[in-house]
């Protein structure tokens, strides 16, 4: 059995390893106690992940993206309406409108940018919030989402920063 034991030099702790063959190797750390206190640090606040039942309608065009973000908002408890680009987005919301309480959309679509879609959708509710989501970083499109009021939620993003942004909008209505 090899045993070592190491000293480092910046504290008062040890090292110990013990090693067999065939057996492995285990690793041992003491550090001493102490009352010192560790040095403020910023600390990140992060709000709890809520979901909730409001219909939210999807359009976004890339396949494992959309699967993912129908299965976030679904498996928080939202109903999700899904579509694969602008144009069925517009199809979707004319369809359901009055249920529909949020519309996510990625800004660069076929058929309908996520812009295009959005000012059709405003022509027929006014009041329906929006959270625009793109991978790139077009100063026109993006230009078209200012035009509207509108912000972008930068992909890529974790799907529980996704459920805090959907919740911060629906709550804010």
């Amino acid at each position: 059995m090899l045993e070592r034991r190491f000293r480092p030099v910046t504290c008062e702790g040890e090292v110990r390893f013990h090693s067999q063959p065939g057996l492995g190797t285990t690793f041992e750390v003491y550090l001493p106690a102490t009352d010192r206190k560790l040095p403020e640090t910023a600390k990140e606040i992060v709000s709890e992940v809520v979901g909730g039942s409001e219909t939210v309608l999807v359009a976004e065009d890339e396949e494992l993206v959309r699967n993912v973000v129908v299965q976030t908002l679904e498996d928080a408890g939202y109903h999700v309406l899904v579509a694969r680009d602008g144009r069925e987005a517009v199809r979707l919301f004319k369809n359901h409108a009055s249920a529909v309480a949020l519309v996510v959309l990625d800004v660069i679509m076929p058929r309908l940018t996520g812009p295009e879609a959005y000012s059709e959708i405003l022509l027929l509710n006014a009041s329906v919030p929006v959270i625009f989501t793109s991978g790139y970083s077009n100063a026109n499109s993006f230009a078209d989402v200012q035009r509207l009021g509108a912000k972008v939620f930068p992909k890529p993003y974790r799907p529980d920063d996704l459920l805090r942004e959907v919740r911060r909008v629906l709550d804010r209505r």
